[in-house]
């Protein structure tokens, strides 16, 4: 049926239809005209289906006016478009209002300091969603809108709430947006419970990747770190960003295939903050302390996802940090050769003892002892670290680089000098993980 010409009236409005500007699973959007009021720019959502598989058009029908209802009870929360009017008094002339707002364009070359505020508002809005135990299904670029620079979440149409009996979705039926979904929206029965929150927020981080990445189809699958997820990784250099690790983990830790191994959406807000705060110049002590450990983690990460069995890590801030974190036994044993006073070459196992790891270097100090007696004060240089999977252990070379000689030190003990030098015989260190 045209419905050019035809006037619509609702409890509120009366309106024309201009043209047909978008459609999506429950209806066609159109541009109208409200009649006595030339200054409102609205638009009107129909509820349209295909009649001939009738259970199916009562479904999406359903759903239909569910989220009008669903929308309604909302009004409160900023980022939710309220609906200015509606009807449903049948199937064939059902429709709401609302404003009417510009698409979001993740390809869009907005700052990046813009780009996480928008992540931001989209979080908080999933956020007070999931506080009232409701959970969106179908969070995307195309369900997000922009009015007056500001994002709204909208198109709640799969909308679910823990405490409904959701008779609307078949245990075969694929819902969620296509290339994005979570592996459980392909396969609902195979599961007794699931948790949506945990769907949220899998399609919440692949959204955060398409709006910073700028790609508009997604990827499939969980976000990895090896050598063969290169094309997925964010792009550091393209934002003059020291690092995106905090949106790393969130997009990693958010879109496993086990949604019970999902972060939640405070956890997604925390990232969020974080990077906001790095990007800002504006961590504080213990944030900086909390980048640099996420930054281990992450190289880890990569190195446990990459085929590789072997890794060196030459990265100088990595190896402080990962030394100064104690991941071994911060006393070692040793074997070495001692002189003593009367110039005698003994072999000797000695402790020797971290002590301290200069951060930002990758130099440490260590003491060697003797029968439990600290003998000697020795400050090394580590070049490199190398990881083995396969061994599962990690190993790393002391070097005492001659820069360093000036501080070492023969340590006197009860009075007596304890040995005139000292020359480990093996100074690889390898520690099993």
């Amino acid at each position: 049926m045209n419905k050019k010409n035809k006037i619509y009236e609702g409890a509120r409005y009366k309106f024309v239809i201009k043209k047909e500007i978008g459609s999506g699973g429950n209806g066609k959007v159109y541009d109208v005209d409200i009649i006595g009021h030339p200054k409102l720019d609205f638009v009107a959502k129909f509820f349209s289906a295909d009649k001939r598989n009738l259970k199916k058009c009562n479904k999406r029908f359903e759903r239909f006016k569910k989220e009008i209802e669903y929308v309604n009870k909302l009004t409160d929360i900023e980022g939710i478009m309220l609906i200015e009017d509606c009807n449903l008094s049948s199937m064939d002339n059902s429709w709401y209002l609302m404003k009417k707002a510009r698409e979001y364009k993740v390809n869009t070359r907005k700052k990046l300091n813009e780009k996480l505020d928008d992540i931001m508002k989209i979080a908080l809005v999933i956020k007070q969603l999931h506080s009232r135990d409701m959970e969106h299904r179908d969070i995307e670029p195309d369900n997000i809108l922009i009015l007056n620079n500001r994002v709204y979440l909208t198109d709640f149409g799969l909308i679910f709430c823990d405490n409904d009996i959701d008779n609307l979705t078949d245990l075969n039926e694929r819902i969620g947006p296509g290339k994005i979904a979570p592996p459980e929206f392909s396969n609902l029965g195979a599961f007794s419970y699931i948790d949506f929150k945990a769907s949220d927020v899998y399609l919440f981080a692949k959204v955060i990747w398409m709006i910073l990445k700028e790609e508009p189809f997604g990827f499939y699958g969980p976000y990895k770190y090896g050598e063969d997820s290169k094309q997925l990784l964010l792009d550091e250099k393209k934002y003059s960003v020291e690092t995106f690790i905090p949106i790393n983990k969130l997009i990693h830790e958010a879109t496993y295939d086990d949604f019970t191994k999902r972060i939640n959406i405070d956890d997604c807000i925390g990232y969020i903050e974080l990077q906001q705060k790095l990007i800002s110049n504006n961590l504080n002590d213990d944030e900086k302390v909390i980048i640099n450990n996420l930054k281990n983690e992450e190289l880890l990460i990569k190195f446990k996802e990459d085929k590789c069995s072997k890794h060196i890590i030459s990265n100088k801030e990595f190896i402080a940090e990962f030394l100064q974190k104690n991941q071994f036994p911060s006393k070692i044993k040793i074997c070495g050769t001692i002189s003593d006073d009367k110039e005698e070459v003994k072999e000797k196992e000695l402790l020797l003892e971290i002590s301290r790891v200069r951060i930002n270097h990758n130099y440490c100090q260590g003491y060697y002892f003797i029968n439990k007696r600290k003998i000697y004060e020795c400050h090394f240089i580590v070049n490199e670290i190398i990881l083995n999977e396969e061994k599962q252990q990690f190993e790393f070379q002391l070097i005492e680089d001659e820069r360093l000689w000036k501080y070492n030190n023969i340590i006197e003990a009860r009075g007596n000098i304890v040995g005139k030098y000292y020359v480990p015989s093996n100074k690889k260190i390898v520690i099993d993980y």
